[in-house]
């Protein structure tokens, strides 16, 4: 997409679409099958986050975008260069201050705990023999073994202490959004 035809999207978005104090993205007049105050898109679940997933019409065309793509577009007038991050991580919360354009590395330091993890700790998992606990990050595209250890919490400890040395997000790993 050109540069102008960028901007045309945006304004038509501009047009089509607000943000409500609380974050969601609601459609500004009657349109189509949407009316005013309706919001946008339907919920998609991706990795066990769940967030919203629209579609505009512009110049005929049907246009898939998410929710807080738009959102970004919306508070502060250009697309994002990289990923969206929802800083609390709720990814329904589309508010100003939830929103922030980061990388994709940058994005992988601010992660849910997901469903499957047996420990409660991103990057601490029991061993095979399951005797002992291996603890590990990976940053930058680099997977680094940072112990194998006896003790639960001495693995813990490694793993939260290489969060913090290598600026991992304070939401980094835990099970829910943290509201600020």
């Amino acid at each position: 997409m050109s540069e102008r035809e960028t901007e045309d999207v945006i304004n038509h978005i501009k047009k089509m679409l607000m943000v409500s104090e609380c974050g969601n993205v609601l459609w500004k007049k009657d349109i189509q099958n949407h009316a005013r105050g309706d919001i946008f898109g339907s919920i998609k679940e991706t990795h066990g986050i769940r967030y919203r997933r629209g579609v505009i019409k512009f110049n005929e065309l049907p246009m898939w975008f998410y929710a807080h793509r738009i959102a970004y577009v919306l508070h502060y007038g250009r697309w994002p260069k990289g990923n969206v991050d929802h800083v609390n991580g709720d990814g329904s919360d589309n508010s100003k201050h939830n929103l922030r354009d980061v990388c994709h590395s940058e994005n992988q330091k601010n992660k849910r705990l997901s469903k499957k993890n047996k420990t409660g700790i991103l990057g601490v998992y029991k061993s095979h023999n399951q005797l002992k606990f291996i603890a590990q990050i990976q940053t930058s595209g680099k997977k680094i073994h940072l112990g194998t250890f006896n003790n639960y919490l001495d693995a813990v400890c490694a793993r939260k202490s290489a969060e913090t040395k290598y600026n991992f997000h304070s939401n980094h790993g835990t099970e829910k959004a943290i509201y600020l």
